[in-house]
Order: structure tokens, then C-alpha cells, then sequence
């Protein structure tokens, strides 16, 4: 389902899936102590952002943010350079792909933010976003996404 939703336009299945995460997210923040400031979608480039025509990950944090609440942030962070997709790329080369990849676009100085994605597969794009995110003063970052893949 996640792999139709991301790269075959099926944007029904992501109101479904969308549905599952804030069920699970609305379980999991009812739970613990602390508050997010702020959804951040993983920034596509532009270049992908025009051929997929969707954000994937915008679409979910959207859905998150009408239910839940903390407020939906594309202003803060833009993928300043186009990558190769992670998926088709080994291990070892995933965070030399993703190095210089994001750059802050507005404050974050002491925001609690929940970075926003699809899939979290070797983790360094949300690693490569967290870390500058934090280098621009973020107090606090989660990643919120459908799944985690093996690497």
C-alpha cells in the first residue's frame, strides 16, 4: 500500500494509511508527558516534488495535524539540493547521499518539531534533517512515520 501511495498516485491510500498513524499517534501522545510544536513534512526538491506532482510525507502530516492538532510547518526547512532516491542506493552511501541535502528556511530556535515522513528505512534522511535542524537551535525532534524498513 505504501509503496502504491508514494510512487503510483494512489492518494486514496494515503487517507487510509493516514488514518492508521493518527490512530496510533493519538494512543501514543495521550501516553506521555510533552508537547510538539510543530509538524515538519520531510522536504521533497523541487525536481521531485514536480514528477511525483505530491509530497507524500505533507500529505500525512496534514491528516496528523487536522486531527491532532500541532500545527503543520512547510516553511521551515527545504531540501535544498535533489538526492538520489535512498531506496535505490547500498547502505554506505545513504548519508554521503543526504549530506547538505537541507537547509532551514524559518525559526526553530526551541521548537519540540515531529519530522514527518513515509518510510524510515537506514534512517539518514531524518537523520540529515534532525541534525540540521538541531544546528539551528531545535530543542527537541521525533520522526513520525507509517514504517520502518529494513536496511
Amino acid at each position: 500500500m505504501i509503496r502504491r501511495y508514494k510512487f503510483h498516485q494512489a492518494l486514496e491510500l494515503g487517507k487510509v494509511l493516514g488514518e492508521r498513524l493518527v490512530e496510533f499517534l493519538g494512543r501514543d501522545l495521550a501516553e506521555r508527558p510533552g508537547r510538539i510544536d510543530a509538524l515538519l513534512p520531510v522536504p521533497l526538491h523541487i525536481t521531485r516534488l514536480r514528477e511525483r506532482g505530491y509530497n507524500q510525507a505533507a500529505e500525512l502530516a496534514g491528516m496528523i495535524s487536522n486531527v491532532l492538532g500541532p500545527p503543520l510547518r512547510h516553511d521551515l526547512c527545504v531540501r535544498i539540493r535533489p538526492t538520489e532516491p535512498q531506496a535505490q542506493l547500498p547502505a554506505a552511501m545513504r548519508a554521503k547521499n543526504m549530506r547538505g541535502a537541507f537547509a532551514v528556511a524559518g525559526p526553530v530556535t526551541g521548537l519540540r518539531l515531529a519530522l514527518v515522513d513515509d518510510v524510515v528505512t537506514s534512517g539518514q534522511t531524518a537523520n540529515a534533517l534532525a541534525k540540521t535542524l538541531r544546528r539551528a537551535g531545535a530543542a527537541h525532534i521525533e520522526v513520525w512515520a507509517l514504517a520502518r524498513a529494513g536496511t
